[in-house]
């Protein structure tokens, strides 16, 4: 039997009072209560008030303020730009701040050897007679060349590789040609087996003496037999 209206109590309403928390950044430390409208009675209790009345069963239904709030927590100073998960705020620059950039596991570039200046034949003309004299007459390494010159000269400086394409440029070049070498070893031993009653030769190439050691280490490398005529 359903009571008339009038009946019904008089609730007066009531606002939970509010805590003031302590200010330490964290503002879901405690349960949050949420106030309810302007009498204080939400439409669970009004129906389980006049249900109570009326003899009818209740059911009840778990009430929303009893867990605290996920809400994530705010923190001064923390910029809440990030992503929120799993209740907890997390600027999404954090995680590309661990990772870091990505850096490339090749080998260092090694640093490119600096070009030679470029030397003209003018350029080597006043230091020419020297170069010739130390390598060709005094038979000097061309490295011991170089460091001469430039200990005489403080004014020139040129590449090892220089020095050997300018000599050869020049006509001085000691190093004996493949073709070269052939023509004196087929001279030598034609005046060694046919020409016997001859003297020896003397071999020069661009004005340098061919040892006769160097001729036969020649032979030997290319298994040529002093016995026999070399035949090209």
């Amino acid at each position: 039997m359903a009571l008339p209206p009038h009946i019904l109590p008089t609730l007066a309403p009531a606002y939970p009072a509010q805590l003031r928390l302590p200010q330490t950044g964290y503002y879901n430390a405690l349960p949050t209560q949420q106030p309810y409208g302007p009498y204080s009675v939400d439409q669970t209790s009004a129906f389980a008030v006049q249900a109570l009345r009326s003899g009818a069963p209740v059911a009840t239904t778990p009430s929303h303020n009893q867990r605290p709030s996920t809400l994530p927590a705010w923190q001064p100073g923390l910029a809440h730009s990030g992503a929120v998960h799993a209740g907890t705020s997390q600027p999404s620059s954090a995680s590309a701040a661990h990772a870091g950039p990505a850096s490339s596991m090749g080998p260092p570039d090694r640093p490119r050897k600096r070009k030679a200046a470029t030397l003209r034949a003018d350029d080597w003309e006043p230091y020419k007679k020297r170069i010739l004299d130390l390598h060709i007459e005094q038979k000097r390494p061309l490295p011991e060349v170089k460091q001469m010159i430039e200990e005489e000269y403080k004014d020139f400086k040129a590449e090892l590789r220089q020095y050997r394409s300018r000599i050869s440029q020049w006509g001085k070049d000691k190093n004996v040609k493949l073709q070269e070498m052939q023509a004196i070893v087929r001279k030598r031993q034609k005046r060694k087996l046919v020409e016997t009653d001859k003297g020896q030769l003397v071999f020069k190439v661009r004005g340098s003496k061919v040892e006769q050691q160097k001729i036969e280490r020649w032979m030997k490398r290319h298994d040529v037999a002093d016995s026999f005529l070399h035949a090209v």
